[in-house]
């Protein structure tokens, strides 16, 4: 029987060092806001002027090609990918400074993400793997109902069996990161 190899998925201390990594840079926001889950199509939608009140984050267009090749914004791949989300103070705003997440062409990001990865000695992952790892860590937190919502998955069908499978590969990492949480949820 043929197993198939389980794509790299990384780790949170990867994650976190690719996040500390693009601080500085034109790549910080979209970095973040792939650790937030949302697919690049999504990150490069975002106008902070329309979709960012306060902290609050809505995704309802993604940045997609046309039929011609050409970048367009469409609505969101599917009704239930358009959401809210909540996120920190320090992405919210620096998104509201810039004005926009970057200036920089979307492949630029994995291109910059692959030379980093290499000079830190980390195996390759890319923008939407950070995807992937939010599913993990989230599907240890919070109850299925509210992280297929966060991260806008159709259907709890794609969400299991393309992302949440990797809970498996680290599940001592997640039990940990649940741990962590409800310690510091409980004694602050």
């Amino acid at each position: 029987m043929i197993v198939p190899k389980e794509p790299y998925i990384p780790t949170t201390e990867e994650v976190k060092r690719i996040c500390d990594e693009a601080r500085g840079t034109d790549y910080w926001e979209v970095i973040m806001l792939g650790a937030y889950g949302l697919r690049r199509s999504e990150i490069f939608a975002i106008d902070p002027a329309t979709d960012l009140d306060g902290n609050v984050l809505k995704i309802s267009k993604a940045l997609v090609y046309d039929d011609n090749n050409n970048w367009v914004i469409k609505r969101t791949k599917t009704a239930k990918s358009t959401r809210e989300i909540v996120i920190c103070d320090e992405l919210a705003d620096s998104l509201r400074k810039k004005g926009c997440v970057t200036k920089a062409h979307p492949s630029s990001v994995f291109q910059w993400m692959a030379r980093k990865e290499n000079e830190m000695g980390m195996e390759h992952f890319s923008l939407h793997k950070l995807r992937h790892h939010f599913a993990t860590v989230m599907s240890t937190l919070l109850p299925e109902k509210d992280w297929l919502y966060l991260g806008g998955w159709s259907s709890d069908h794609i969400a299991k069996t393309v992302y949440q499978h990797q809970q498996i590969a680290r599940n001592n990492e997640a039990k940990k990161i649940a741990s962590e949480s409800l310690m510091k949820n409980i004694f602050g």
